[in-house]
């Protein structure tokens, strides 16, 4: 094991009760299981992980992004990533992830699928896909062909020793990001609000990636799951990838973890949600540029935003909260504040409504106006 830990029982300067570093989706909620640690330290870390470092270092090869942004290739870092891996451009896990990433497998699903694995070079299926990430990779068969040619890609390239020789640089992100993170807080923060639980909350710093997040959600056999924020750098700073100010790493924080508590609702009111669909205008264009292709993922970034936004406002003040609504509008939301409106009936409504789960249902009430 060559994950970067930094375990957060030390307090470290300028983080105002620590962040404990030990080191997403189950059906609707994620009860308060009396198996889950009830201290958020116990089930939060951060890290760089080999998983994801493998993943992006192959798809910088590919010339191809994960997502909508090319990936970050002039830091110091990636520089040294194209010296090492650079060589091997027309290995044959290069080609498959290509292909993979121009027929759907793009966005979270490759993303998602590497943490259902172990680390490299072994990366072991520990269990199966979910339905729709196997779809998207083109099928279990496909995907174990693109396991094979990752297995082979990390073994040739000792991908292994480059990530321990990197190990001071990912200690360093790792410190810089715990210390305007205030992770223990917004754990506690992130569940009241849901009234739901995670088994654990894992960040996960990605420095190839370019400003973009992930929520992925992977389920545990004990019906608990494993929550994910897989974040991307957003500059440079004292030659360092940078995930930005505190505010932004907050909104940041707030805004991947939500998806995995939302997400599954939709799921489960699947048959309530999808007659809810507006016609293609007025949102349709502006949500698949952004790569939320259907109506219940569009849904779903809406609450999720919603969420944060009211987070925003409870947390860091009115002012803030209207400029980020104001955002959420300017990128398409236009549902923004109908939800918002509802969410303030939920916060004021606690002691009827445990769990944003119980709320659901008014949620999409709103939606029918």
């Amino acid at each position: 094991m060559y994950r970067v830990f930094l375990l957060l029982a030390l307090v470290l300067a300028g983080c105002s009760d620590g962040f404990r570093m030990p080191v997403g989706p189950v059906e609707t909620s994620l009860p308060a299981a009396t198996a889950l640690p009830s201290d958020p330290a116990a089930r939060l870390m951060i890290a760089v992980d080999p998983r994801i470092e493998l993943l992006t270092t192959v798809m910088l090869l590919s010339g191809r992004p994960i997502c909508g942004r090319a990936l970050n290739s002039e830091t110091p870092y990636a520089r040294r990533v194209a010296q090492h891996f650079g060589a091997y451009a027309d290995h044959e896990a290069v080609h498959l992830l290509r292909t993979m990433r121009d027929n759907d497998f793009n966005c979270d699903a490759p993303i998602s699928a590497m943490l259902y694995l172990s680390d490299p070079p072994d990366l072991v299926l520990g269990r199966p896909l979910s339905d729709a990430v196997a779809q998207r990779a083109g099928g279990a068969a496909q995907f174990d062909i693109l396991l094979a040619a990752l297995r082979d890609f990390a073994r040739v390239t000792h991908f292994a020793d480059f990530f321990a020789a990197e190990s001071g640089t990912y200690a360093r992100i790792v410190a810089d990001v715990t210390r305007l993170s205030n992770g223990e807080q917004n754990v506690r923060l992130i569940e009241s609000y849901y009234g739901m639980r995670a088994g654990s909350y894992r960040i996960i710093l990605a420095p190839l990636l370019s400003r973009e997040g992930f929520g992925p959600r992977i389920p545990r056999g004990d019906g608990s799951s494993d929550v994910y924020g897989v974040v991307g750098a957003a500059g440079l700073h004292d030659g360092l990838p940078s995930f930005g100010a505190a505010d932004d790493f907050q909104y940041l924080f707030w805004h991947e973890f939500s998806h995995s508590f939302v997400t599954p609702l939709a799921k489960t009111s699947r048959s309530d949600v999808e007659p809810l669909a507006p016609p293609s205008p007025p949102i349709a264009e502006q949500m698949e540029r952004q790569a939320y292709r259907n109506w219940e993922t569009a849904l779903n970034e809406h609450i999720v935003r919603a969420v944060t936004v009211r987070l925003t406002t409870r947390e860091l003040g009115a002012a803030a909260g209207a400029a980020a609504a104001a955002r959420e509008r300017e990128r398409g939301f236009i549902y923004l504040d109908r939800l918002t409106a509802q969410l303030e009936r939920y916060e004021q409504q606690r002691e009827r409504y445990s769990s944003l789960a119980d709320f659901y249902p008014e949620i999409l009430a709103a939606l029918m106006e």
